[in-house]
C-alpha cells in the first residue's frame, strides 16, 4: 500500500530558489463571505478548472470577481502566500488535481508561467493553530490529507484514519476552507469505516 506522500511526491522546490511572477504563479483563490472563507467553486456554484485554462492568474481573478452576484457581500482574492518565500515549499504530487481540495486543507496551488500544465501545491500562509506541530509536519499532514481526498473513501490512509480518530480536533484546525464539508467527508471515511 502507498504511504500516502512519499509514493506521491514527485519534486519539491525551495521558496529561495523561485520568485513569483518570474518563476510561478498563484492560481488558487479564495471567497470570503461573512467572515468565512470557502472555495470560490463552492461560493460562486462554478468549476474553477474550467476558468483557469490558458489563462493567467489576474485574467482569472478578474473572471471571478465578474461573476459575483451584485446584491452579495464577497470578496475574492488568490490564496495567501508568504511574502518571504525563503522558508515556502513548493511540491509536486503525481496526483490529479483539485484545487478545490488543496486550498480545502490549507495548500495553495501555484501554475509555471512559462508552462500552464505544471502545478505545485504550497502551504498557504497563516499562523499555525496553537499547540501544532512544527510547520515541515504540518505541510505533510496537509498533503497527506489532500491525497486522501484525491484517492477517496476506497483507498484510506489507515494512519490518517487513526489520527483523525484519535485527535480529530487538531486536524480540523489544519482545514482552511470549507470546513464543514470537509469535516463531514473525513467523518463518514474515517468514523465508519
Amino acid at each position: 500500500m502507498k504511504n500516502w506522500v512519499d509514493d506521491y511526491l514527485i519534486d519539491w522546490h525551495s521558496g529561495r530558489e523561485l520568485k513569483i511572477y518570474r518563476d510561478f504563479e498563484v492560481i488558487s483563490f479564495i471567497g470570503i463571505h461573512n467572515g468565512w472563507f470557502y472555495t470560490v467553486g463552492r461560493l460562486l456554484d462554478i468549476n474553477l478548472h474550467d476558468i483557469i485554462t490558458y489563462k493567467t492568474a489576474t485574467e482569472i481573478l478578474n473572471e471571478l470577481i465578474k461573476l459575483i452576484p451584485k446584491d452579495e457581500d464577497i470578496y475574492i482574492t488568490s490564496t495567501p502566500i508568504e511574502q518571504d518565500l525563503h522558508d515556502t515549499h513548493f511540491y509536486k504530487l503525481n496526483l490529479p488535481l483539485r484545487i478545490d481540495y488543496a486550498i480545502q486543507v490549507g495548500l495553495g496551488v501555484a501554475r509555471s508561467v512559462t508552462n500552464y500544465k505544471e502545478y505545485c501545491l504550497y502551504p498557504i500562509a497563516e499562523d499555525l493553530p496553537e499547540g501544532s506541530i512544527d510547520k515541515k509536519s504540518v505541510e505533510l499532514l496537509r498533503l497527506k490529507l489532500y491525497a486522501q481526498l484525491i484517492k477517496g473513501k476506497e483507498h484510506l490512509d489507515t494512519s490518517l484514519q487513526k489520527l483523525w480518530r484519535k485527535d480529530k480536533r487538531r486536524l480540523k484546525q489544519l482545514l482552511f476552507a470549507d470546513i464543514d464539508k470537509v469535516e463531514q467527508t473525513f467523518d463518514a471515511w474515517f468514523l465508519t469505516s
